[in-house]
């Protein structure tokens, strides 16, 4: 021990008493630095699992599309864009006719097939622009950014005829289906779910019509067109 200029006093330490400490010093660093990795990799894991399950939530499990809450998201933020930028946006809601005649005479597994080879033509003949999501059952929502009703209706007509000359195999059964459409420019003056409930009545009128068919709007008038 020091004051200045003068010695106090001082402590020898033989050498087993520095290596006692030395490793004493090394083994609560060594633990310390574990519990700083195992800290961390258990934030990553925790933020893994969060995202793994923010996926679930905003996904259909069997066609891995987005579901309705996850569509809600992008229906939101392009309505918000096109107001913004005076753009126009459309929505297509089509529903896969007789479906449950397929899960009837060919089984829910066949169904299924349907439903998932179904959402892979659909995603695979969208512009890169456009968004699909399975809006429940074999209900699905088409958002369609910078597009007017009449392009909104030539693009649900040529997804419709892909649809009609599709057939999508399940073991050693061929099954043949066909989409029932309804079209609407969404409104930037109302809602979302306004234009969402148009279109769904736009299409609960088609498949009363025989189904097959697309019944589009443009600005405020509509009109049917039965194929």
């Amino acid at each position: 021990m020091f004051v200045p200029d003068t010695l106090i006093g001082a402590t020898q330490y033989d050498n087993d008493f520095k290596s006692r400490f030395y490793y004493s010093f090394l083994t609560v660093a060594l633990l310390f630095g574990f519990y700083e990795f195992s800290r961390h990799k258990s934030i990553e894991r925790i933020q893994s699992l969060s995202d793994q399950f923010e996926q679930q939530a905003m996904h259909d499990p069997l066609t891995n599309l987005p579901n309705r809450r996850g569509m809600k998201e992008f229906l939101v933020h392009e309505f918000n864009r096109s107001k913004r930028s005076g753009l126009p946006m459309s929505i297509l809601l089509c529903d896969i006719d007789y479906f449950k005649k397929i899960n009837d005479q060919h089984g829910h597994d066949a169904g299924d097939v349907v439903l998932v080879e179904l959402s892979k033509l659909l995603t695979t003949n969208l512009r890169q622009q456009d968004k699909i999501a399975r809006w429940g059952g074999e209900e699905f929502l088409f958002l369609l950014p910078e597009t007017d009703g009449r392009e909104a209706f030539a693009i649900a007509e040529k997804i419709r005829a892909l649809v009609q000359d599709a057939t999508f195999t399940h073991e050693h059964s061929e099954i043949k289906t066909t989409l029932s459409f309804g079209v609407k420019q969404v409104s930037l003056e109302s809602t979302i779910d306004y234009s969402i409930n148009v279109a769904d009545q736009y299409l609960y009128q088609a498949k009363g019509m025989g189904r097959n068919m697309t019944l589009p709007t443009v600005g405020n008038k509509s009109t049917l067109s039965v194929v």
